[in-house]
């Protein structure tokens, strides 16, 4: 194990930044800010590791979302020293992300772009985007006000408590919706003001690609599972011969 709380310093592009590491894990947002991502850099460059000056290579593999932030957990940690320089290792995944992606994955993918371009002219203009993302917030905390008000029906002295914590969940859910909507601008890579579906699909591809949603494997997984299903309806068909 590595000490509770170290620093490296982690070369990104030629400039180096220092980084907190805590108890064997990166957070990626820290990451993220410390090395100066922009916000296309996020979901272009899948970060696969730390090299030090020797060559030791120092894999990061990321885990499940932990309350919406990613974590990096780093390799052989105990061996990383307090002070010392790496490099980190990416990969540009921009030209090979959709081709990751699994037919399921392409069809959720089209499926949520033709409920953000509402009036079906086949691009997601700003307005859209705003829309749809105010709407998936506003949905998340209608259902969170309905769940416990009827704690409060049942418990009046939980009033208070609860109406301050849907306060929060108010402020942090249109919080995301901010989020989500200057995410989804960042797909307008041509600048037109709109985004085309082949556009979306390029940005949520490397978005579930970063999150390791995507494997290549995925797809041949599927295959495989379809190819067995047929083998055994042909195996059916032949028995009622």
């Amino acid at each position: 194990m590595t000490n509770e709380s170290i620093k490296i310093k982690v070369t990104f592009r030629n400039n180096e930044f220092e980084v907190p590491v805590n108890n064997n894990f990166l957070n990626v947002i820290s990451l993220h800010t410390y090395c100066k991502f922009n916000e296309k850099q996020k979901i272009a460059y899948d970060i696969l590791g730390l090299k030090d000056g020797e060559g030791n290579q120092f894999a990061l593999e990321m885990t499940p979302s932990f309350g919406g932030i990613h974590i990096l957990a780093i390799a052989d940690a105990d061996k990383l020293k307090d002070g010392e320089s790496y490099e980190l290792e990416f990969e540009d995944i921009r030209d090979t992300a959709v081709e990751r992606l699994s037919n399921a994955q392409i069809k959720m993918i089209r499926e949520k772009f033709i409920k953000i371009d509402k009036d079906e002219n086949g691009y997601a203009d700003f307005g859209e985007i705003k829309d749809y993302c105010m709407e998936i917030a506003n949905s998340s905390y209608a259902q969170m006000e309905k769940h416990w008000k009827a704690k409060i029906e049942k418990n009046p002295a939980l009033k208070e408590t609860v109406e301050n914590f849907l306060d929060f969940w108010k402020k942090k859910s249109q919080h995301e919706a901010h989020i989500q909507v200057a995410l989804l601008k960042e797909a307008d890579v041509n600048d037109d003001g709109k985004v085309s579906f082949s556009e979306f699909l390029e940005q949520q591809a490397q978005i579930l690609v970063i999150h390791k949603c995507a494997p290549k494997k995925q797809e041949e997984e599927e295959t495989k599972e379809e190819e067995a299903k047929e083998e055994e309806a042909k195996e059916e068909e032949a028995k009622e011969e």
